[in-house]
């Protein structure tokens, strides 16, 4: 399954719906861009637990 979700519709802040989206237990997650340092240790924290992170 795919899940898409879009910040100021679904979520109020990035880094908050990058750690909605880890609490669904995915297997991989697409980033667009990791801008902030915050943003970079979720995705981080991510690929550690064994999700297959890819960003630009």
């Amino acid at each position: 399954m795919i899940r898409q979700r879009e910040i100021g519709k679904d979520t109020k802040t990035f880094n908050a719906e990058l750690r909605a989206a880890l609490r669904q237990d995915p297997d991989v997650i697409v980033i667009g861009e990791l801008r902030d340092f915050k943003s970079i240790q979720i995705a981080l924290m991510a690929a550690e637990s064994g999700v297959l992170v890819s960003s630009s």
